[in-house]
């Protein structure tokens, strides 16, 4: 199924960038862009930040095919700059340039007040639902879930307006997506349900399920939705027997695994003198990146589902669904550690948190620790707190 036809309301003549000043930056902002200071915040977005957004899609909207647009969009080119100005800041880069945290933040507050004015239609409305997907990162990396939703309540709501969802097309799809995995990993978090409901990811839900040998890039979002329906069905927290969604949601998991082509399949290899099962794949390319995303996600809600499912079946049973969710969790967490890329693991701190609550032996418990202390290292995302909830269990 190709995506629906478009039907996208931009403002008649849509402002576009022009210089700072015109759009009331900061003297500090000005000043520090005026340098090649611009140039080496660009590039970082372009080579860090941008491949975290193309994770789950090998059309590289961000990286790539909509870079003249987002040069072009001041909400979407001020967040660019903002999430590049912190990224590097948090990866204990402050030196290599002076003033960066108030730099970050004087960013940060200009595409978020850019963002507000396009909504009476000073900017064109696809561009700045990008720049937010990037706002709501930048305060992923800073800020407690509770923070996040501040901004995906803001994407939802423009998703709503405009109806708009993963079947859309083009880069309105490519931000539902990096939004749905926002939404979805704070819900999480707060063991609450999504803000923007599941059900509605899909034009035709069902007949996207019907599907069979499906791209890489179609079958990576579809394991974010399953994802987000097996977060909003443990948040309802309903018995299994009163659970419309229950049964049919591991049917659908179970068609997952087997309804990828090619590019969306990976192998399973038992490790030798090991007891750990890992996926074969190690790359940096575009679409092994998303099909190691796409799998972790995946085999990290097949871990939390058989979580609650073994909370409501007898001694017996749950031990045995326990057993295979730590056969799950060895399983995501083992695709983490060989698919190091950083958009691997920026996309990856909830699943590693998720499933190394499941690690039983002494080295499989600080290896989860140490993958959380490389994600951390290499991205500058705080996992701190992950790490110590782990340490307490």
């Amino acid at each position: 199924m190709g995506p629906r036809p478009m039907n996208v309301a931009l403002p008649p003549n849509p402002e576009q960038f022009t210089t700072w000043s015109d759009l009331e930056a900061s003297d500090l902002v000005q000043t520090a862009l005026r340098t090649n200071l611009g140039i080496t915040l660009m590039h970082n977005y372009l080579t860090e930040c941008a491949p975290w957004f193309d994770a789950h899609s090998a059309q590289l909207y961000y990286s790539r095919v909509e870079v003249s647009r987002m040069l072009k969009c001041p909400p979407w080119r001020a967040a660019a700059l903002a999430l590049s100005a912190k990224n590097i800041e948090m990866r204990d880069h402050p030196s290599l340039i002076p003033g960066l945290k108030k730099l970050s933040l004087h960013l940060y507050s200009m595409a978020v007040r850019l963002a507000i004015e396009s909504m009476s239609g000073r900017f064109e409305v696809v561009g700045t639902v990008a720049g937010c997907v990037l706002l709501c990162v930048y305060e992923m990396m800073t800020l407690t879930y509770l923070d996040w939703r501040r901004h995906v309540q803001g994407c939802a709501s423009m998703y709503t307006h405009n109806g708009w969802n993963g079947s859309s097309g083009g880069l309105i799809s490519g931000c539902f997506w990096d939004f749905a995995r926002t939404d979805m990993w704070a819900a999480f978090c707060s063991s609450t349900r999504t803000i923007l409901p599941a059900e509605t990811s899909f034009d035709e839900p069902m007949a996207i399920m019907a599907l069979d040998d499906i791209d890489a890039d179609l079958h990576a979002c579809i394991a974010i939705w399953l994802t987000a329906r097996v977060i909003n069905l443990t948040a309802d927290g309903l018995p299994i027997a009163e659970s419309v969604d229950f049964h049919a949601l591991k049917a659908d998991m179970l068609k997952w695994e087997f309804m990828g082509g090619p590019s969306a399949q990976a192998v399973l290899l038992r490790e030798p003198m090991q007891r750990r099962i890992i996926l074969s794949l190690k790359s940096s390319s575009p679409v092994t990146v998303l099909v190691a995303i796409g799998h972790t996600q995946f085999y990290t809600a097949k871990v939390v589902l058989l979580e609650y499912e073994a909370a409501q079946r007898d001694a017996d049973a749950a031990a045995a669904l326990r057993e295979e969710a730590y056969k799950y969790a060895l399983i995501a967490n083992g695709v983490v550690e060989i698919n190091n890329h950083t958009a691997c693991l920026v996309n990856s701190l909830q699943p590693v948190y998720a499933c190394g609550r499941h690690m039983r032996t002494r080295s499989e418990k600080f290896a989860t620790l140490e993958l959380l202390a490389q994600i951390e290292r290499k991205t500058g995302w705080k996992c701190g707190w992950r790490s110590d909830g782990l340490r307490e269990i």
